[in-house]
């Protein structure tokens, strides 16, 4: 979808990798795929945090943290 990827990249550096990755994938699975919830709950997080460490820990790929620094 080109309106999840324009909103992702807009909320990127306000709200942090992990945050917008599991906003945009919470609706995508959700909303468009209409998955149980228990399942867009798993593959959000799973998705988000991993990705995340991935880049981070393997790759050495600095991402965005967010205000919080989450």
């Amino acid at each position: 979808m080109p309106a999840a990827a324009v909103v992702a990249a807009l909320a990127l550096e306000r709200l942090g990798y992990r945050l917008t990755v599991v906003l945009v994938l919470a609706v995508l699975l959700g909303v468009v795929e209409r998955r149980r919830s228990w399942v867009v709950v798993l593959v959000t997080v799973a998705a988000a945090f991993g990705s995340f460490w991935l880049f981070h820990n393997v790759l050495r790929v600095p991402l965005p943290r967010g205000p919080w620094g989450f």
